[in-house]
């Protein structure tokens, strides 16, 4: 069939003006105006990506889309111009599970940021802002999604009116304080999807204007209504349901309140549903409700999705278009994709207290350039890393036939000032245990080169209380000087058949002043000297004679970590290796060079995951004091062995560890964690000469593991085995290496 000149006209002024179009269309063919209306549910409404692919082969011309939660999702997708092979490989290609992860991207940490993880493993921090603690809004940030969205339709940015998206769109939030629905219908699309999709208590609501949205389903889960109020003669919906919970899966609070939610969108998607006319149409794809972050099964929804149009193939035949007015239509929606616009100014909105000038410094984007999406993209993620915002977001305005980049910071719900917490715990079963409270308040930002002060109290067997003022010398953070004061003391034991025979209490005060460069966010080098005293006490045997001693000396170190995360990592790689040299000449009772290093680099492929590491330390200059002993032993540094059982002048440990996830919960509520199974193979020993120190004189050991991913930090049931016929039971929360 031939396309009639009228027809064209029309095709082309329906792509161009989409809703003045839409709302009075009737074509030269009689062609009725279509909206699709997408509902919301948990990831299996990832069924609606196969109703388009199938609608798009039946030859249904869409001309408006209204969409609520993962509905609103796909269909700004759609509406951006992006093609349906293009979504579906979005959706395959993502790693859902991790953008659901609670944990923020490591990778996208500044350096500083990253150590704030090396003994505070509750990843909640708690702000404080204007004298009150501020937790945490939801579950999970938002800012691994936010940055996704904003990847994929930044070719929208420019686009406020979604009448002026490749095709028509809207989707319906809730006002988070007046309980109000909310069309969204213009502003950014990436911020519209993301309101859309965000569950209350899940997701952190967003603001848009003013307002703190979040979900529509909770009040229009199929917005049929307003298909309807922009002059839809036919109504396309697709319905899959909320994933409702069983008996067993309401024990807890958040179960609860989800129930409740997914009970209330049930409810209003029956009113919808029965405001239906006789000339629109009702998909329901055949799938199996699912959690909201259950992704597992992509490709089966999207064919149950496809399934089901097929199923309802003979409604269509009064709306299909001919081949020719089909490919036309396509044409013109591909045509109406934006292209890079070339970038005449960069204006920045701070919400926060993060120095302009240190946030600018961040942008790679040269002016009188086409937009460099790529580098924007790295930049943003940059600026994220620094720590003090929940929202990085970047929007283009029109400047004549250029465009003003226009970024946008909001400052984090927690402030500059926040607390952080972690807990160490080790029992061996046998009435051996040791554990560690951990608590850190950090104050960033504290001048415009982003100075912080960070104090640190530890209580239980080590026991420490320190401050550092950290003073970045440039806008760009990479040079620093770094001054720190600390207290700290520990037990030094002596084993022998696995009984502590001697113990002694070390106890050290400290002054450091360091200059240091900062490389990235992977890496960092410093040098410094140290000053203090210290003593010694005989709390058990007589092996550790009491005495005091005197520091004074010179101190070096550089470090990396690429690691992923810090709980059970799955890429990445990690070193550090530091030197403390301190000379009678500086104050120090003896001249002394110890020197300590570690190394290790992970694989994984599918749910496996493989870690070679090594751990070293050493005095270059053999003396006494057991203030300057070195141990090793405990698991993961030869497992089957107490903790520091071994002591010498030397230990090495090189160990292989290999894991496997055999339940994933990225959420990680207060009860549920991911849970992995794996072992260990380790060799290494502790010498008292260097002589000693050869391969001959080293022991294997190993171990079994069940470990679980929790809201307090890594824990692992394991048990040991190492030469000799030394083993051992585990219990242990913390980073065991």
């Amino acid at each position: 069939m031939k396309i009639r000149p009228a027809a064209l006209l029309l095709i082309l002024w329906t792509a161009f003006h989409p809703v003045a179009a839409f709302a009075q269309l009737v074509s030269a063919e009689g062609r009725p105006s279509i909206a699709l209306v997408l509902g919301g549910g948990g990831a299996h409404a990832i069924a609606h990506l196969g109703v388009l692919e199938e609608l798009e082969r039946q030859h249904v011309q869409i001309d408006l889309i209204v969409g609520t939660g993962i509905g609103g999702v796909i269909g700004g997708l759609y509406a951006s111009g992006m093609t349906t092979a293009e979504i579906r490989e979005f959706f395959l290609l993502t790693d859902w599970e991790d953008i659901f992860n609670p944990d923020t991207r490591r990778e996208d940490l500044s350096y500083r940021r990253k150590r704030d993880d090396d003994n505070f493993l509750i990843k909640y921090r708690v702000g404080i802002k204007d004298g009150q603690a501020q937790l945490p809004a939801a579950l999970i940030p938002n800012d691994k999604l936010a940055r996704l969205f904003q990847s994929v339709v930044a070719h929208t940015k420019g686009i406020q009116d979604f009448d002026d998206l490749p095709l028509a769109y809207r989707t319906v939030a809730m006002d988070l304080l007046t309980g109000e629905e909310v069309i969204l219908d213009s502003g950014s699309l990436d911020r519209a999807m993301l309101a859309t999709l965000t569950t209350p208590g899940t997701l952190p609501p967003v603001q848009i204007d003013g307002r703190h949205l979040v979900s529509g389903g909770l009040l229009n889960n199929l917005p049929i209504d307003v298909a309807r109020q922009l002059g839809a003669d036919v109504v396309i919906v697709v319905d899959v349901g909320p994933y409702l919970r069983t008996a067993d899966e309401i024990n807890s609070v958040f179960g609860i309140v989800g129930q409740v939610s997914h009970i209330l969108q049930r409810q209003n998607s029956v009113a919808s549903l029965a405001t239906l006319h006789a000339s629109d149409i009702v998909v329901r794809p055949a799938v199996i409700p699912a959690r909201e972050t259950d992704y597992s099964l992509r490709e089966e929804r999207m064919a149950k999705g496809a399934e089901s149009v097929i199923a309802v193939a003979d409604q269509l035949d009064a709306i299909r278009v001919s081949d020719s007015e089909y490919r036309s239509f396509v044409e013109v929606r591909q045509q109406r994709r934006s292209t890079d616009p070339i970038i005449s100014e960069i204006v920045l909105t701070n919400d926060s207290g993060v120095d302009d000038a240190l946030i600018l410094a961040q942008l790679n984007q040269q002016l009188n350039a086409p937009l460099d999406k790529e580098q924007l993209d790295a930049d943003m993620r940059k600026i994220y890393g620094i720590g003090a915002f929940s929202t990085v977001d970047f929007n283009l305005r029109p400047q004549g036939e250029n465009a003003i980049l226009e970024l946008r910071t909001i400052e984090s719900r927690a402030g500059n000032k926040f607390w952080r917490f972690g807990i160490s715990l080790q029992d061996d079963f046998e009435g051996n245990s040791a554990y560690t409270g951990s608590a850190s308040f950090t104050w960033t930002q504290i001048n415009r080169l982003g100075a912080e002060w960070r104090n640190v109290l530890r209580m239980g067997e080590i026991q420490q209380l320190a401050t550092e003022f950290y003073q970045p010398v440039d806008k760009l953070g990479r040079y620093f000087v770094s001054a720190l004061a600390s207290f700290d003391e520990e037990n030094t034991n002596s084993f022998e058949n696995g009984a502590i025979i001697d113990q002694s209490r070390v106890r050290r005060v400290l002054g450091q002043l360091a200059v240091g460069r900062v490389f990235g966010n992977s890496g960092e080098i410093r040098v410094g000297t140290v000053y203090g005293f210290g003593t010694t006490r005989s709390n058990i045997g007589s092996a550790f004679p009491s005495r005091k001693f005197d520091i004074g000396g010179i101190t070096a170190s550089a470090s990396y970590d690429t690691l992923d995360n810090v709980y059970f990592p799955n890429s990445g790689a990690a070193a550090s290796v530091g030197w403390t040299g301190l000379r009678d000449s500086m104050g120090a009772t003896t001249d002394i060079d110890i020197v300590q290093g570690t190394i290790g680099s992970v694989k994984s492929w599918g749910t496996n995951t493989l870690i070679g590491s090594m751990k070293f330390q050493t005095q270059l200059k053999e003396v006494t004091g057991v203030e300057n002993l070195l141990s090793t032993g405990g698991l993961f540094n030869l497992s089957g062995f107490q903790r520091d059982e071994l002591s010498g002048r030397h230990t090495a440990v090189g160990r292989v560890i290999y894991y496997r996830r055999i339940r994933s919960n990225p959420i990680r509520g207060l009860l549920d964690a991911s849970l992995y199974v794996g072992g260990s193979v380790e060799l290494g020993n502790a010498w008292q000469n260097s002589s000693e120190v050869k391969f001959s004189n080293a022991l294997f050991a190993g171990s079994l593991f069940l470990g679980a991913d929790t809201f307090i930090g890594p824990v692992y049931l394991a048990g040991g085995l190492a030469e000799g016929g030394h083993s051992a039971l585990y219990l242990f929360v913390g980073r065991p290496f």
